[in-house]
């Protein structure tokens, strides 16, 4: 809940400006680095093995985030719906999603983005050719780390 402050920060950028900035690329990257491998190597190093869950901590944030950003990165290239830096802050938040939730993460901002863009195409007369991705994103990421927990 951490990243809270910067999520609406970033995503109230991206709605008024649609786009996001490296600044704030680089605050969540960081951030989320941070909260991620303190709190895994806490619990690590409770358990004695704190050098074992580093290396393997990095190795699976990193796949993911790497994965994700390839992925939304071919979006871009491919089809230029959207902008490089919701795969940029895909890789950000990605290194601390649960490799075996990466996808998850990934499909629920697609589908967040699409249940508002139906809302809003039933409701409102005015049709917008451009949303702003970011805040998709959070809320997906809100909703994976929701799920992480659960478990």
């Amino acid at each position: 809940m951490a990243l809270v402050p910067i999520f609406i920060v970033v995503s109230i950028v991206d709605i008024y400006y649609k786009k996001i900035y490296d600044i704030d690329i680089m605050i969540t990257f960081i951030v989320t680095l941070l909260i991620y491998f303190i709190y895994n190597n806490f619990v690590a190093y409770e358990k004695n093995i704190f050098f074992i869950v580093i290396a393997e901590n990095i190795v699976k944030g990193l796949i993911g985030g790497i994965i994700l950003f390839l992925v939304t990165f071919s979006i871009v290239k491919l089809s230029k719906s959207m902008g490089e830096g919701d795969a940029w802050f895909f890789f950000a938040l990605g290194i601390s999603v649960e490799l075996s939730y990466t996808y998850t993460f990934f499909i629920s901002s697609f589908l967040s983005a699409s249940i508002y863009i139906l809302l809003k195409a039933i409701l409102s007369e005015k049709k917008e050719s451009i949303i702003a991705f970011i805040p998709f994103i959070c809320i997906a990421y809100i909703i994976n780390q929701q799920i992480i927990n659960i478990k």
